[in-house]
């Protein structure tokens, strides 16, 4: 019959011990240069935006009988509307 070894068994368990956690933290670490990268250039487009859309409206009431209120109403509108 087929005979285990103790000291065998907690050698395999103590490699796959290790092989986990070594693939669990590279897995779960810190985003890459790339990824906060973009998420900066993210948080800036969405920054700019929040300013354009403010800009738009203020423009619109201080100058409602220009030609081009109108369309500062509808450019706001539209950048509120890509932001969701």
């Amino acid at each position: 019959m087929f005979k285990l070894n103790p000291f065998h068994i907690s050698r395999q368990l103590a490699v796959l011990a290790v092989i986990s956690a070594s693939y669990f933290l590279t897995g779960c670490g810190e985003k890459t240069a790339e990824q906060k990268s973009e998420e900066l250039r993210a948080d800036i487009r969405e920054t700019k935006r929040a300013e354009a859309v403010k800009n738009y409206k203020i423009l619109a009431q201080q100058f409602p009988e220009h030609p081009r209120a109108g369309e500062a109403l509808q450019k706001a509108a539209q950048l509120e509307a890509k932001k969701k």
